[in-house]
């Protein structure tokens, strides 16, 4: 469970059914009937084994009520831990600065739920490139663009 945040590799690890955070993953997916194909990035013969259990035992609506509940318990601890609500729309963009605004934004947000710095936070919060968030000026544009599309 590389990288994953504390608290909610805990609520994971202290549930009764054992599986992997992919697994549990797959199976939340599969569990919404509106979900026709689901891909996966398998990288190794042990999880291509893994998704294909899985996906041999999941069905929609295959997740218990208590299933859900600990996957719910999951999202919500990694949203606990989220600073800045950002979705990636780029509808801020583009910023007079340069400033990438939304990979700045899943920057601060990575750093906070998984801890440590990426090589992409060191890159957008940490050189001297223009599009680093601090060429920020806080001229509030895309504060403005973004509440034109809501």
């Amino acid at each position: 469970m590389k990288n994953y945040q504390k608290k909610a590799k805990k609520i994971i690890e202290n549930f009764n059914v054992k599986r992997s955070p992919g697994e549990w993953g797959l199976r939340w997916v599969w569990d919404n009937p509106a979900i026709k194909v689901v891909l996966s990035g398998m990288n190794d013969d042990k999880i291509i084994e893994e998704n294909i259990n899985a996906a041999s035992e999941s069905s929609p609506n295959s997740l218990s009520l208590k299933e859900k509940q600990m996957l719910e318990k999951v999202k919500e601890e990694f949203k606990s831990k989220i600073k800045v609500e950002c979705t990636n729309c780029a509808y801020c963009m583009p910023c007079p600065q340069g400033v990438d605004i939304p990979t700045c934004f899943s920057s601060y947000n990575d750093k906070s739920m998984f801890g440590g710095f990426k090589p992409q936070v060191m890159y957008v919060n940490a050189t001297e490139d223009k599009s680093a968030a601090y060429k920020c000026t806080q001229c509030g544009v895309c504060e403005k663009k973004n509440a034109l599309k809501k």
